[in-house]
């Protein structure tokens, strides 16, 4: 069979880049992502629709995007993230590309919320004790509840279902590696028996800045 070309169905569109970029996170809306390279001593945004990069954040400096959560207000998009270079997180107001408000959590690895959610969830690594799940209010980043997963065990990754009722966790816990928590009672709903998950991915919620995407 003959193969039909149609140029306009997914066109290219080719944008340089300053630095060679190795991880990125579409932010909501889907017109701008945050890129990070190891060359560069800033997080920078790119406008897709523009074709080139509009501004660099230097406090998100090797901070990883995919550890981002972004939401829509109606002021605009905020990006919260943790930083790299010390104990705490930022949350960037897409208005300007500054900082609106940050606060000293040490240990933050992950984030992640939903659009239905008044809250996000987080990884706090550096217990002996394994692993904790901090749940922060959106508004003002007040830790609200602190869940332990089990001694000892370290969490992979979050990931919000696409309904925004439950957090699906992947764990290295013996006989329960899925944890599944109610998000409005932050209580253990399920445990699933899988051997060592790394990631979860939420498909409708990798592109709109809730789960992540790999």
């Amino acid at each position: 069979a003959e193969e039909v070309l149609v140029p306009a169905a997914f066109p290219v569109r080719r944008i340089e880049l300053k630095h060679a970029f190795t991880a990125i996170r579409l932010l909501p809306g889907e017109r701008t992502l945050l890129a990070a390279a190891p060359t560069s001593n800033a997080m920078a945004i790119l406008h897709l629709d523009v074709g080139r990069e509009i501004a660099t954040l230097s406090v998100l400096a090797r901070a990883d995007p995919a550890s981002a959560a972004a939401w829509s207000t109606a002021e605009g998009v905020r990006i919260a993230l943790p930083l790299a270079d010390r104990d705490g997180l930022a949350v960037i107001d897409s208005a300007d590309w500054s900082v609106a408000r940050s606060v000293d959590i040490a240990g933050l690895a992950l984030l992640r919320g939903h659009p239905s959610s008044p809250h996000l969830w987080a990884i706090q690594r550096g217990s002996p004790a394994g692993d904790v799940l901090l749940v922060l209010e959106r508004s003002t980043l007040r830790i609200d509840a602190t869940l332990r997963p089990g001694t000892g065990v370290r969490v992979e990754d979050l990931a919000f279902t696409r309904d925004g009722s439950h957090i699906v966790a992947t764990t290295d816990r013996k006989g329960g590696g899925v944890q599944i928590y109610d998000a409005a009672t932050r209580a253990l709903a399920a445990q699933l028996p899988t051997a060592s998950p790394a990631f979860v991915v939420t498909l409708k919620n990798a592109s709109s800045g809730t789960g992540q995407r790999r």
